[in-house]
């Protein structure tokens, strides 16, 4: 599918589900049509990278979906309803949009607002584990902290015994070994390149999703942000990664309310 073709698909399920929103905001009906829209301006904001160069329309798209799941996620609490599924840990791509458009504290409260414990029934546990870690790691607290031992003890007992390249990269971020850092990242590529090949020739292929997904890869520049954060030292350039992907973002996002307008 073109990218042109894709970018206008986006918008238009963009501003479809927010029509719907818009026409029965309760909280039992807006979950799915929330995720539709993160997933969509994902898929929006990496159109606008790779066919206009535009890092800022980029970094805006990102905050867009990012806002979209803390706006959800904070309704579920503002309304009590806390026993939700769509609040899961694992449900992480606005989270690391927030952190690969380097918005900190955006990432902080999505952070803050989703489940702290895997529902079991719902989703896999070293998914759950992997998220979860980040989760605690990014808020720097000494509370957080401290849990993280605990959490990579229970991804690791989850694998029963087999390998993780997710589970090394946590533990490189809780050594903050430069080393092991750089290894778990590029087998983290290794294994996107891996996936993306996979996924070329089933059904996934088909979806905007994967369409626009293949080329950039936000959970990796998110990594990667995280990284600088705490003085680990990275490359300019990676595949799915690219420097132009990271350029500080001097355009400031448009606060016009998002999502309530």
């Amino acid at each position: 599918m073109e990218l042109s073709v894709i970018r206008e698909n986006s918008i238009l399920c963009i501003e479809f589900e927010l029509n719907e929103i818009a026409e029965d905001n309760s909280l039992s009906s807006i979950g799915s049509g929330c995720e539709r829209i993160t997933g969509n301006y994902r898929s929006l904001a990496i159109c606008r990278l790779l066919m206009d160069g535009d890092t800022y329309g980029f970094y805006h798209d990102l905050i867009r979906s990012a806002h979209t799941r803390r706006y959800y996620v904070s309704r579920c609490h503002n309304e009590k309803n806390v026993q939700n599924r769509r609040l899961m840990a694992s449900l992480s791509e606005p989270f690391f949009d927030a952190l690969a458009s380097n918005q900190w504290s955006l990432a902080v409260d999505i952070a803050l607002l989703s489940s702290q414990i895997w529902w079991e029934e719902e989703e896999y546990e070293d998914d759950f584990c992997y998220a979860h870690f980040f989760h605690q790691y990014i808020s720097f607290s000494s509370n957080s902290l401290a849990g993280l031992p605990a959490t990579l003890d229970q991804f690791e007992n989850s694998l029963e015994g087999a390998a993780s390249t997710r589970l090394n990269l946590c533990k490189s971020f809780l050594a903050r070994d430069q080393r092991s850092f750089d290894e778990a990242f590029e087998e983290l590529l290794d294994e996107r390149t891996s996936q993306i090949e996979t996924e070329k020739s089933s059904a996934l292929g088909e979806e905007i999703a994967f369409q626009t997904e293949q080329y950039i890869f936000v959970e990796g520049l998110a990594i990667l942000r995280m990284a600088e954060r705490v003085g680990l030292a990275t490359q300019r350039d990676y595949v799915f990664c690219p420097g132009i992907a990271r350029l500080p973002m001097k355009k400031a996002f448009p606060d016009d309310g998002y999502p309530k307008v």
